[in-house]
């Protein structure tokens, strides 16, 4: 048998106050291969026809999500339900373009 040594190292802060922490819906965007829409971004059209990654912000939203890291929030994704997390635990729920 083999074995690998990763070293690892992450920061853990404290869990940060309501009104700095954001969920990010995911789950409400279709994401490539369920859906074939068109990219919501119409100065990508000549680069990328179709919005296959779906609404992420580790995909197309990346500048809002470097924003408002940058602004001080806590950005967490949402990949269940809309009744799978308490919502009083949240600033606010971000529902950026949903696809339903």
């Amino acid at each position: 048998p083999h074995s690998v040594v990763v070293p690892l190292r992450a920061t853990v802060v404290p869990t940060p106050p309501r009104r700095k922490r954001l969920l990010f819906d995911t789950l409400h965007s279709s994401a490539y291969p369920n859906g074939f829409f068109p990219n919501d971004d119409l100065s990508q059209l000549s680069v990328e026809l179709m919005d296959w990654n779906g609404d992420s912000p580790h995909t197309n939203y990346v500048p809002l999500y470097a924003s408002l890291r940058a602004s001080g929030f806590y950005v967490e994704v949402l990949r269940a339900d809309l009744t799978s997390f308490d919502a009083n635990l949240y600033g606010a729920l971000l529902l950026l373009d949903p696809e339903e």
